[in-house]
């Protein structure tokens, strides 16, 4: 499978998401947006990618109690980005959590500190949280389009 020219990866959150973007298979910025900001920011510069990954949100009945009263704020914001990414028509990449999370686990990701990190993404400041877990989920998409990361 062909790996997209442009890709922003997003791990969504409430209150800040984490975003990478992409020219193939080199991150090229990275960094936490609020969600509001992070949507106009998509609405407005969408056109200027080929693909979007993010992290689908999936409520399991053994947290739906502690969700109760929960204005479901992250799945609005998936809902937002999915329905911006169809107006650009953008190929759209919906991962579970634990897609993103089992790069993690994986070599030579589970080997990595932060300055490999930085180092495999071209030395934007992946980090920790958020920003560290858009380019999870995006290593998980080039994983399975083939591409293999060389060791930090």
């Amino acid at each position: 499978m062909l790996i997209p020219n442009r890709t922003i990866a997003v791990d969504p959150g409430d209150k800040y998401c984490g975003v990478t973007l992409w020219e193939k298979t080199v991150c090229y910025e990275g960094k936490e947006w609020d969600p509001s900001e992070l949507t106009w920011w998509f609405y407005q510069n969408g056109n200027q990618f080929d693909c979007l990954v993010v992290e689908r949100f999936v409520l399991y009945a053994w947290n739906e109690k502690s969700l109760a009263g929960n204005e479901f704020k992250t799945s609005q914001l998936i809902g937002c980005l999915k329905f911006i990414a169809r107006l650009h028509q953008l190929e759209l990449v919906a991962q579970f959590a634990s897609q993103g999370k089992s790069t993690y686990k994986r070599a030579p990701f589970k080997h990595w500190r932060a300055a490999d990190w930085r180092k495999a993404c071209a030395g934007e400041p992946i980090g920790r949280g958020h920003v560290r877990d858009s380019a999870a989920h995006m290593y998980e998409f080039l994983r399975g389009r083939g591409f293999v990361p060389k060791t930090a």
